[in-house]
């Protein structure tokens, strides 16, 4: 997705919910610094093998609710080291630990 402007955009929930087909997907280029919603966004993405958020930055503020609910085959995710995940009590907004997850920062 190259040429998506995301400069201006404050909700990305849902965006990418339920595109169960989906394996890979590169949002390297996404700016995210005015999001302020980003729950349920890979919700549902029960294909989704690698993913690349290298350039997403999640402010305090920001609700990442059920982000990755779902998601089951998670294999490589690349973030960058500022990139934090807030701990719900629910457990559903954090990634498991899972040993075969590799997150390449």
């Amino acid at each position: 997705m190259p040429n998506f402007n995301t400069d201006n955009v404050k909700d990305m929930s849902y965006m990418f919910s339920y595109c169960s087909s989906l394996k890979e997907l590169n949002l390297s280029n996404f700016n995210t610094n005015n999001v302020k919603d980003m729950s349920h966004m890979f919700d549902g993405c029960k294909s989704l093998k690698i993913l690349n958020l290298i350039n997403f930055k999640i402010a305090h503020h920001t609700d990442i609710y059920y982000m990755f609910c779902n998601c089951l085959s998670f294999k490589e995710l690349y973030i960058s080291s500022s990139f934090y995940i807030v701990v719900k009590k629910d457990g559903y907004t954090y990634l498991p630990d899972e040993p075969k997850l590799k997150i390449k920062k």
